[in-house]
């Protein structure tokens, strides 16, 4: 860690550059850590930086803004860059969240295709105790390593937090696994069965769902290739067969 350049607003809880404020108390800041009242030493001639108003105990204010910033960050935002991993996209992160089967609430919870996921950022050399409930538990996790992070401001920080892959460490994380072929046989047969019974006792099959059903067949070879498109399919499927059931069935 660098020089304490990270203060709390008082006013909104935000954290603050110390170049984003008033000199002196105006600044309106207390320390991340103990919430005590900071003073902005804006000087001339050295560079600026946060100190504590009264003397105190507390010497991980700097560590504690610097986690406190990455929080903001990563809850505002929706990608991240993982070792091995490359850019992954995840949604709904929260910070400081109350999660059922932990019994601790992670820096950051998220989710990412469907599964939770949480990131643990460390700002100290001390053991993470942390690591074996997320491995034990198999919980999707990933480790973001700040301990030696040198602040020099928000942009560059955010930029190393979601970019950069060489701070970061998978603690526990295993993909979902799909039997491709079966679930496609699955959801075309669902499907087919459905339009069948929508169209008993017609004496002339109408040539739309025909053709939607030989589309849906034609795309299925397309889809054991990508896992990832049986979910829109499902969904296809539902619609179809709902709209054949409204269809035909008086």
């Amino acid at each position: 860690m660098d020089l304490f350049k990270l203060g709390k607003d008082k006013d909104t809880g935000k954290i603050v550059d110390v170049s984003e404020v008033k000199s002196g108390l105006d600044c309106n800041c207390v320390c991340p850590n103990c919430g005590k009242d900071l003073v902005a030493a804006q000087g001339e001639k050295t560079e600026w930086y946060f100190r504590h108003h009264e003397s105190t105990d507390c010497h991980t204010g700097p560590e504690k803004g610097i986690q406190e910033l990455a929080k903001e960050i990563l809850t505002k935002k929706s990608r991240i860059k993982l070792p091995s991993l490359g850019s992954i996209k995840y949604s709904s992160a929260t910070a400081d969240k109350k999660v059922k089967n932990l019994n601790f609430n992670p820096d950051v919870s998220a989710k990412t295709n469907g599964v939770p996921l949480f990131f643990d950022i460390k700002v100290t050399k001390e053991n993470n105790a942390n690591i074996n409930t997320y491995q034990n538990g198999k919980h999707k996790s990933v480790e973001i390593d700040l301990s030696d992070y040198v602040y020099t401001s928000k942009d560059e920080f955010r930029k190393d937090l979601l970019n950069n892959s060489s701070n970061k460490e998978i603690i526990y994380w295993k993909e979902e696994k799909f039997n491709t072929a079966q679930t496609v046989i699955a959801l075309l047969g669902t499907g087919i069965a459905l339009g069948i019974l929508a169209l008993s006792g017609r004496k002339k099959t109408p040539q739309k769902p025909v053709s939607t059903t030989q589309k849906l067949l034609d795309n299925s070879k397309d889809l054991l290739k990508n896992p990832k498109e049986i979910l829109k399919q499902k969904e296809a499927l539902k619609d179809f067969s709902k709209n054949l059931l409204d269809k035909y069935r008086h």
